[in-house]
């Protein structure tokens, strides 16, 4: 989903409003023996379910006045929910003459980015939010029981990338070369109090009447202690990231007889992130000069889940001709390693007062378990038994301020 608005203000007031939504629910790939299905007879019986998931959400809003007012704001809002199974169900046993292989692989990948730009000669407002709720799951398991004369496989792959990224930005316009810009045949400058003084000048030659404007439009009105003097800027950025990647390789509470080796493995890499960038700053007044209040305010948030479990419950009984159990890293294109973070910039510069403010927050739980439970009984032969957990993280949090 992509939204584009820019907006350029004649003269006073400029407003560029983007919101871009993306829902992508129940996307689930399955392959299964349903709960109660009968399937007698076989050599080998293989499930395997395989997904691939992108989604991009992108919002860009500009809002550009030449005298007056800039306003550029931008939502971005993604909502992915994608599942991989590959699943026998309860029912009768399966006994087949060959190998059992059940596998689930998934990948998912998504990126959420608001950019709002705003400019203005008094004031410019930029604001920009990215929204990203994220969950991505493989599953292999069995919940019957199962007799095969050859190896018993269950292979859970999962890997699921998120990101929410917010950009915001507001510049005040130099007033001098903006109104040189509006110049007349003449050579005079078209600001709102020259033009407001020529309305009155019409109105008087028709009404023959005599009106003055008494106040003037610009907010630098010749009285230095007046609240209106000066420019105002303000970029505000929030980058919220919550989401989940679970791989998970499992035998319930069932008997299972092989005659090859018994194989259970989960592998997962996930990569998580909220950045924030919001900057501000003003322009010069008529005489060059800079002026007014620029403020600057990102926020990061980042909260992520991953789980990658290659478990043999209790109430397990499993005779094989030797077991692994074991939960691995992913490797993605030469990445092995959780990436979890969040990173806030902020920024304010060019005025009277400059004001900025980054908080960046990263929560994470992550868990990586091969197990084989308490309860369960575990029959090898002759053969190696392998119980294997590996796990990389890089958690990072990022706060800078810049006033």
């Amino acid at each position: 989903a992509r939204a584009k608005a820019k907006v350029l203000g004649d003269d006073a007031t400029g407003v560029g409003v983007s919101v871009g939504i993306n829902i992508a629910v129940d996307n689930d790939t399955r392959a299964l023996i349903a709960d109660g299905a009968n399937l007698t007879g076989g050599k080998d019986v293989t499930l395997s379910a395989t997904a691939s998931h992108v989604v991009n959400t992108t919002a860009e809003g500009g809002g550009l006045a030449k005298t007056g007012t800039g306003v550029g704001g931008a939502l971005a809002l993604t909502v992915a929910d994608n599942h991989t199974e590959a699943r026998i169900g309860t029912g009768a046993g399966l006994d087949v003459t060959g190998n059992v292989a059940v596998n689930a692989s998934h990948h998912g990948a998504s990126a959420t980015t608001a950019k709002g730009d705003g400019t203005g000669t008094s004031t410019a407002v930029g604001a920009a939010i990215a929204l990203s709720f994220v969950d991505d799951s493989a599953l292999a398991t069995t919940a019957r029981d199962l007799t095969a004369d050859g190896a018993v496989s269950f292979t859970a792959s999962a890997d699921g990338a998120s990101k929410a990224e917010a950009k915001a930005s507001a510049v005040g316009a130099d007033a001098k070369k903006e109104e040189a810009k509006q110049g007349t045949k003449t050579g005079e400058t078209a600001t709102a109090d020259k033009q407001a003084a020529s309305a009155a000048g019409l109105a008087n030659k028709q009404s023959g009447q005599t009106n003055s404007i008494g106040k003037k439009a610009s907010t630098d009105d010749g009285d230095s202690g007046s609240s209106g003097d000066g420019e105002v800027g303000v970029g505000a950025a929030l980058a919220l990231n919550i989401a989940s990647s679970h791989a998970e390789a499992s035998i319930g509470s069932v008997h299972i007889t092989a005659g090859g080796a018994l194989k259970l493995q989960s592998e997962n890499n996930m990569d998580a992130a909220a950045v924030a960038d919001a900057s501000a700053s003003t322009g010069k007044d008529k005489d060059g000069k800079d002026n007014g209040t620029a403020v600057g305010i990102a926020i990061a948030i980042n909260i992520a889940d991953m789980q990658n479990l290659a478990e043999v419950d209790s109430g397990a009984i499993i005779s094989a001709q030797g077991a692994s159990v074991q939960a691995l890293m992913k490797d993605v294109a030469g990445d092995s390693t959780h990436k979890i973070g969040a990173s806030a910039t902020s920024g304010a510069s060019g005025g009277d007062t400059g004001v900025a403010g980054s908080f960046a927050l990263n929560y994470a739980e992550a868990e990586t378990e091969a197990e084989v439970a308490g309860g369960a009984v575990l029959n090898a032969g002759s053969g190696d038994v392998t119980l294997n957990a590996v796990s990389n993280i890089d958690a990072h949090v990022q706060a800078k301020a810049g006033g």
